[in-house]
């Protein structure tokens, strides 16, 4: 089995101990979005930032340039380990599975979800989202963001998503998958600058949009909803950014 690696910033998921005191974040209440920029002065960037994510995509105002790099994944198959974190979903990547994009390299660190999709597309929010995370040998961040609306059950999700714990915990499983096989077949896609969608909303992301949405079952959107509920940041301005499209 691959190493595993870990990736602190970049789930969904922070807790910080302050002497005694464990101060975490959420989606609603006195942590929700509105506060986490007061819950700690690592979080200022939640509410002073000026390039946050998500954003609504507005097709009509996004600027085509043909010369965007395709994205050139290479992902390896890996056993899956299943973290319930009680903010998402998540399933930790083993070392050695790369995406290219333009003359940057990153490898994929894990991947996770949330609901509803925190990218809206001319408003209109998908079921869920999948955000594949990336991280350069800089420090860099890419997330591959996948949007989900209600279908068919998902095939790849079918082979490990019943795993989950309802608690928080890790499961080690034997399952091997390779994430190739929840990609959409077209890879088309938006992309802007942006940042972490969860505390500390650091602005340290590209950001890239896949145009074409897959599919879960209602059954497994519920399922994900059941044991993690709603976790979608509010949508952020773009403050002068331009969405961008190779197409």
């Amino acid at each position: 089995m691959k190493k595993r690696q870990s990736l602190w910033v970049w789930g969904a998921f922070f807790v910080f101990v302050v002497g005694c005191e464990v101060v975490d974040f959420g989606y609603f209440g006195e942590i929700g979005p509105t506060a986490w920029s007061e819950l700690m002065a690592d979080y200022v960037a939640c509410g002073d930032g000026t390039e946050q994510s998500p954003v609504n995509i507005t097709t009509a105002d996004v600027q085509v340039d043909g010369a965007l790099p395709v994205v050139q994944t290479n992902y390896e198959t890996v056993d899956a380990v299943l973290i319930n974190n009680g903010h998402t979903l998540e399933v930790e990547y083993a070392e050695g599975s790369t995406l290219t994009f333009g003359n940057k390299t990153y490898e994929l660190v894990q991947f996770h979800f949330h609901t509803l999709s925190e990218h809206r597309v001319d408003g209109a929010p998908a079921d869920m989202e999948a955000h594949l995370v990336h991280r350069n040998d800089a420090g860099e961040l890419l997330v591959l963001g996948i949007l989900i609306h209600v279908g068919a059950e998902n095939a790849f999700l079918a082979q490990f998503w019943n795993e989950f714990s309802l608690s928080e915990s890790t499961t080690e499983t034997d399952i091997e998958i390779n994430v190739t096989d929840l990609l959409p077949a077209d890879l088309d896609y938006y992309t802007y600058s942006g940042s972490l969608t969860t505390p500390p909303c650091t602005e340290i992301v590209t950001w890239v949009v896949l145009k074409t949405p897959i599919a879960l079952s209602r059954e497994q959107v519920d399922f994900f909803t059941y044991r993690v509920g709603n976790n979608a940041r509010p949508m952020q301005e773009l403050n002068g950014r331009t969405v961008l499209s190779p197409n």
